[in-house]
């Protein structure tokens, strides 16, 4: 099967401008193809020991608050890149409705993740055997990576006593190259002002401007600049080779679905989120292979996981797993 990226739309307009709705439909055919796959999508999430044993007890992945993050100006960086380049078409536009639109949508990616949402992501790789992320996310090389399957149909909930409540989790491919990340954005802006521009032409020949377009505009358009935000990271950690589970939503939503835990600098939220693949009404989790760090012994490590795994596979959790169709394997070289 196919993992086909969803769009993003946070901010819903009272009204539709054609013109900037065919410009953004023109810009997501390109957009979301480097977030999806033609087969199942296979992606390895770096933990320790107790992450381990919590995703398989729980079939659950956590998506944490951005405040997390291991660049704690992440989001940041997306926005000022963005802003930068809205500024610079801003100083270029002459018509004052298109200004005002550029004007607006600044606003709207300055208050992104502050005022406006609030972000919680889970981190991936691409890569099984990264040592890089051995050291960095799985105990110096002494935990574990899951790897999981993604498809178009693959479910996700914040509850696994609500199988009605299906939450809206996007994955996304972090972009690093920042001739890649500035070519988007202005694209994307030429788009913009172009559409709007056809869209003011028409409205002109009909002598009616809606005094509040420019702000009905942003909020339609702004949504992709969002997106582009998620996407976007520090090219110092381009060989991370990252995926992201992403979820974004208004800081008052849902709060009873908010857990907690406890860190050395106070609370950190995050999202329990239960991750399965619906087979005629069977949940099963989508892992594939577990493979453990460089630092384990491989003949002991491989026996547990195997007695774990199968222990798990047993247990009464509504999320099946599938112990026999899951490989388990070191890195293949030792470290000490």
């Amino acid at each position: 099967m196919s993992y086909d990226a969803k769009s993003i739309f946070f901010l819903q307009p009272s009204m539709s401008t054609p013109q900037i709705k065919a410009a953004m439909s023109l810009f997501i055919e390109r957009w979301l193809p480097k977030h999806s796959s033609t087969a199942d999508l296979k992606l390895y999430h770096y933990t320790t020991v107790e992450g381990l044993k919590g995703i398989l007890n729980r079939r659950s992945i956590w998506l944490t608050h951005t405040s997390t993050l291991n660049d704690p100006l992440e989001l940041k960086y997306g926005k000022q890149l963005i802003i930068d380049i809205l500024n610079e078409a801003i100083n270029n536009e002459n018509e004052d409705n298109i200004k005002n639109l550029l004007k607006r949508l600044s606003t709207y990616v300055t208050a992104f993740d502050t005022i406006l949402y609030q972000t919680y992501v889970a981190c991936f790789c691409k890569t099984e055997n990264l040592l890089s992320q051995w050291r960095s996310y799985a105990a110096q090389g002494g935990g574990y990576n899951l790897g999981l399957r993604f498809q178009s149909n693959t479910k996700f909930y914040h509850t696994i006593d609500d199988t009605e409540e299906n939450s809206y989790v996007i994955l996304r491919k972090m972009i690093y190259n920042v001739n890649e990340q500035k070519e988007l954005v202005s694209n994307y802006i030429s788009f913009i002002i172009k559409s709007s521009k056809e869209a003011l032409k028409s409205f002109k020949e009909r002598d009616d401007i809606p005094e509040a377009w420019p702000f009905i505009a942003a909020s339609e358009c702004v949504n992709i600049f969002f997106d582009l935000i998620l996407s976007f990271k520090n090219p110092v950690f381009q060989e991370e080779k990252e995926w992201r589970l992403i979820k974004v939503m208004e800081a008052e939503h849902k709060p009873e679905i908010l857990r907690f835990r406890e860190i050395s600098e106070g609370l950190i939220p995050y999202l329990e989120t239960f991750i399965f693949d619906d087979l005629e009404g069977e949940y099963t989790f989508p892992l594939f292979e577990i493979n453990f760090g460089p630092m384990l012994d491989n003949a002991r490590t491989k026996s547990v996981l195997e007695l774990f795994l199968n222990k798990e596979a047993a247990s009464s959790n509504k999320i099946k797993i599938d112990a026999s169709s899951t490989k388990i394997s070191g890195t293949g070289y030792i470290l000490r």
